[in-house]
């Protein structure tokens, strides 16, 4: 045995030594510290704090206020049988009588998949009292999974979508619809039996969208509904979708149990549904058939697309996304035309972009000026001559053929703004951008740098969603409806521009559409370069942020398309639990001043895993540094120690530490008692720091002794 394994050997056990003396000694210091009642409080506390870290949606239910008044509410009855007095037949959650709302009877249809909330007639009843519109044709709400008398796997839904509604019947296993519009449009609809599955996804898409489908693409089950069941004209022929889109009410509360299947199924057997280009000469209005029919399109129908595609001084980063464009692209090449906007390239590169003009025959526009993003596509708009405009970044890549014909099956309807696609960092197979949400924060892309080999929140980057905005990295509109709300606003010269045109295309009554079945590569601003690591670029993104929100002030925080109960601070669709403390949640208090420095101690393991300068996401905001990482006591208890963060430098600081799960830790150290919540966060506003640079290092206080245990963490801290 070499000398190092014997002086390894004789710190494990004087290692053991001292952590046996050491909890000796804790344990007569807390005076029996099994039975002091205040560690059993510390037990009982650090209980439901791991318990909230891991079943966040079990906290947000306990938290939520509608869902404490509905428990409320439910006074003793069981949610897992069918509401008392309901009909015993087919399904049996079918309920024959209407139900009286705002001087209006509805029907509920509701499958055997599904039972009714506690509480749902006063959700829908508060609902329609605060909707302007007080007698919608279809009233819908979230749903939750129930199993074994527990509630999982929330579906919190966005609202009327009928690009996705296309899909599946996201609506779900219960709806309400006006008795009088169904018995019009299904007037040999049955009130005897409880609807099918399938029966209220033929009902809801007849209602919505005019016709019924039920395929072998699309789940929801087989529909007992025949010719004869709905016939009337408004269902036929879709004479009430112009007028449904704002009479369509979603309740973003849960309504609904499902107690057979799941939503997530659902999605599963629709993924690859996404619809193709099938534009009739006549009405430029897509198809609505999900089924592979490129190979059988009659090729005058396809609309001309003109692609305005901004560049400067870097033709080699051009000429990959414009042969990319030409040899991959299965759309008619007769039908598309490219447009070349350069701001200002020098001579040497602007010569390279002439050569390649010629070769990959586009029409090149050099206008050299300062850039301006929103001015360089409204430049190539004007030379434009196609139906569609496809706003282009030069350092994407075309990487399957048929993702703009699916783009233009939804922009040529006259319904949709924008189309966006979904956009993977170069080479990979993590996402870039899968459509945007207007988040309390500001503008963020939803799902940001996840592998997209995984099926995320309901098919969020699998099948085609409406969204509020989309990314003009790759936005395909019609050059009548950019014509219509004014093209991009040339004040907003580098960001928030594609943002601001969603939301005006929004204000003229067009929804916007994220086409997750066309898929590119995005370099991201190889030509202009990111703005977050230079302090000029970013105040300019703040002041453009300002300028956003102060020419659409109701778009502040508002973004029908993702559901108030999820998080307000990130994409990731979790819901609004105490998750959303992560970001921007409360600055650390400040515990103490002064106190004399501790001696490092080994009996603590620590370590910091990040420490981040995070800037404001707003002028009157402050920047604030970020710290996470994990420690613990080892040999002891973790129940009874509180994590603090000291800052050292000519005088010492303590701060509090937010606690957070970290699995990955209890993986790593089996034998440790009580490390599940050794994760920790750290926030402190910038100025705090006073421009000086601090040492940093880890407290754990036993809360029943009083006790400090020190751990150097060897990382200086500064602005």
């Amino acid at each position: 045995m070499g000398i190092k394994s014997i002086i390894k050997k004789g710190r494990e056990s004087a290692a053991r030594t001292y952590i046996k003396l050491f909890r000796r000694d804790l344990s007569s210091k807390g005076e029996k510290v099994s039975s002091n009642s205040f560690f059993k409080e510390c037990i009982e506390k650090y209980d439901r704090e791991l318990e909230d870290w891991k079943d966040p949606y079990g906290y947000f239910l306990r938290n939520d206020e509608w869902e404490r008044r509905a428990s409320k509410m439910q006074a003793g009855e069981s949610c897992e049988e069918p509401a008392k007095g309901r009909s015993e037949k087919k399904g049996g959650n079918f309920d024959e009588t209407p139900i009286s709302f705002g001087g209006h009877e509805y029907a509920l249809l509701i499958s055997e998949k599904a039972v009714p909330s506690a509480g749902w007639k006063e959700a829908v009843r508060e609902a329609l009292e605060k909707k302007s519109c007080t007698a919608p044709f279809i009233i819908y709400g979230d749903e939750d999974e129930l199993s074994g008398g527990k509630r999982l796997k929330p579906f919190f839904k966005p609202d009327f979508s009928p690009e996705l509604l296309e899909q599946f019947n996201y609506l779900g296993e219960m709806v309400l619809v006006r008795k009088d519009l169904l018995e019009k449009v299904c007037p040999n609809f049955s009130y005897a039996d409880a609807p099918s599955s399938g029966d209220i996804a033929d009902i809801v898409r007849g209602l919505t969208l005019g016709y019924n489908r039920p395929d072998a693409a699309t789940a929801g089950g087989e529909s007992d509904l025949g010719k004869d069941s709905c016939t009337g004209p408004a269902f036929d022929s879709g004479l009430l979708h112009a007028h449904l889109y704002k009479n369509v009410l979603h309740i973003p509360h849960i309504l609904s149990h499902r107690v057979l299947g799941s939503a997530e199924e659902d999605v599963a057997a629709c993924i690859g549904t996404h619809v193709e280009c099938s534009v009739a000469c006549s009405e430029r209005q897509a198809d609505v058939q999900t089924a592979d029919i490129l190979e059988n399109q009659d090729l005058e129908s396809f609309p001309t697309v003109s692609v305005i595609i901004p560049t400067k001084d870097h033709p080699e980063v051009l000429k990959t996304c414009v042969s990319s464009l030409r040899e991959r692209s299965e759309y008619p090449m007769d039908r598309l035309e490219i447009i070349v906007v350069d701001n200002g390239s020098e001579e040497a590169k602007k010569a390279e972009y002439e050569k390649m003009a010629s070769l990959y025959g586009y029409k090149y526009i050099y206008d050299p000026k300062p850039f301006n993003f929103s001015y360089m596509n409204n430049v190539g708009a004007k030379a434009a001559s196609g139906e569609l405009l496809l706003l282009l970044n030069d350092d994407t890549e075309i990487i399957e053929g048929k993702w703009l014909s699916k783009m233009a099956a939804y922009a040529v309807r006259d319904e949709v703004g924008a189309v966006g696609a979904k956009l993977l960092y170069a080479n990979t197979n993590k996402i870039q951008h899968v459509g945007v949400t207007n988040l309390a924060v500001g503008p963020s892309h939803k799902l940001l740098a996840l592998e997209d080999s995984e099926n995320y929140y309901f098919g969020r980057n699998t099948l085609d969603y409406n969204m509020l905005c989309v990314t003009a990295a790759c936005l395909l509109v019609s050059k009548k409806k950019f014509d219509e709300v004014g093209g991009l606003s040339e004040d907003l010269k580098v960001a928030y521009n594609d943002i601001d045109f969603c939301f005006k295309l929004f204000e003229h009554g067009y929804r916007s559409v994220q086409c997750n079945g066309a898929v590119l590569y995005h370099y991201e601003s190889l030509t202009r370069g990111m703005d977050e690591g230079n302090e000029e670029k970013y105040h300019r993104l703040l002041a453009e942020k300002e300028k956003l929100y102060s020419a659409h002030p109701w778009a502040k925080g508002f973004d029908p398309f993702y559901n108030p109960n999820l998080i307000d601070n990130s994409s990731d669709y979790l819901p609004a639990t105490k998750d959303c403390t992560t970001n921007t949640g409360s600055f650390s208090k400040l515990l103490a001043k002064d106190e004399p420095v501790l001696k490092d101690n080994f009996m603590v393991r620590a370590r910091l895993d990040r420490v981040q300068l995070q800037l404001r996401n707003t002028e009157d905001a402050e920047d604030f540094i970020w710290i996470d990482g994990w420690a613990y006591v080892r040999g002891c208890d973790n129940r009874r120690f509180e994590k603090s963060l000291v800052l050292e430098n000519t005088k010492t600081r303590r701060y509090e530490l937010f606690s957070t799960y970290r699995k990955d830790i209890l993986a790593a150290f089996p034998g440790e008692d009580h490390i599940e919540l050794s994760g920790f966060y750290f926030r402190l506003p910038v100025k705090e720091l006073e421009g000086k640079s601090w040492r940093a290092g880890i407290v754990m206080t036993d809360i029943v002794t009083g006790k400090r245990l020190y751990k150097d963490l060897k990382r200086e801290i500064k602005a």
